[in-house]
Parts: C-alpha cells; structure tokens; sequence
C-alpha cells in the first residue's frame, strides 16, 4: 500500500534538514514530485498543484524556517 501522508511528510522533512545542516548552500536537492508537493505543502503552508514531471522549484529558507518558493519555467 502507499506510504501514510505523515510519515512522508516526516521522511522527506527529515532529508530537507539533513541537507540544510551538512550542505553548503546553495543545494540542489532531487525527488519525486509527490514527496516535492507535499514538503513545499507543510513549508509554506499553501495548497500546491501536482508536480509536473521534471518540474524545479527554488526554494529560499531562513535557517530552517521557510521563506519563499517559486516554479522556475
């Protein structure tokens, strides 16, 4: 069966700090469209349309606070 939304949620969140505290920015992180909706989802607080295939998104963090998101076309 498909993965329960809180443990993706908590997965892919965990991976994104890891990142963030080993990293030296900027950092490009790569990853399904699915776990990519649902981490942008709980970082901005916003609904986020599905992901298109091979879709990128910059991302800009404070610290590890979210601070702002856009689709690069």
């Amino acid at each position: 069966g498909a993965e329960p939304h809180e443990l993706v949620i908590a997965r892919v969140h965990e991976a994104v700090l890891h990142v963030l505290r080993t990293a030296v920015a900027p950092a490009l992180i790569v990853t399904h469209g699915g776990s990519l909706r649902v981490l942008l989802s709980v970082l901005s607080g916003e609904s986020i349309p599905p992901v298109p295939n091979t879709a990128v998104y910059e991302v800009h963090l404070q610290g590890e606070t979210f601070g702002s998101m856009r689709l690069l076309e």
